[in-house]
């Protein structure tokens, strides 16, 4: 699940929204946010593409380059390209491509070390169908697995 809540560079709330893998709840817009619903769930599938769908589909294509390596899974009218590098070989961008225009873009910046590995702290989302960004910097981070909270 997640919870974000949206603010301008003064700290005024724009937004609370939270959900799940399916659903997404608006608990709070303010004008005009509240007026453009699509905007919201926009947002809320974002989060989702930030931290839901990690890992590349084993069926995807990949192709080695210099300094990363790029999986490309196809979807109907859109591909999914992921790209991993670093010293740690992690995820560095996930981008949807419709056709062959860009819909959204995550650049992966900081990661923390996690119960099974790392987790990303730090990324960018460029959203070109709404012309948006989100900057996420967790400062505070709670794992729950099986019951177990770190």
């Amino acid at each position: 699940t997640f919870e974000v809540q949206g603010m301008n560079h003064l700290g005024w709330r724009a937004f609370l929204i939270s959900g799940d893998l399916r659903k997404t709840e608006v608990l709070f817009a303010a004008p005009p946010l509240a007026e453009q619903p699509k905007v919201l769930q926009s947002i809320a599938q974002d989060i989702r593409c930030m931290y839901f769908d990690l890992v590349p589909d084993p069926s995807a294509q990949v192709r080695v380059e210099a300094r990363s390596v790029r999986y490309t899974e196809n979807r109907p009218g859109a591909k999914v390209e992921f790209v991993m590098g670093g010293a740690d070989g992690v995820l560095l961008e996930k981008r949807l491509t419709h056709w062959i225009w860009p819909v959204w873009r995550v650049k992966f910046y900081e990661y923390t070390p996690a119960v099974e590995g790392v987790f990303p702290r730090g990324m960018v989302l460029d959203n070109a169908r709404y012309h948006y960004r989100i900057v996420v910097k967790n400062r505070s981070l709670r794992i729950e697995k099986d019951g177990d909270t770190r």
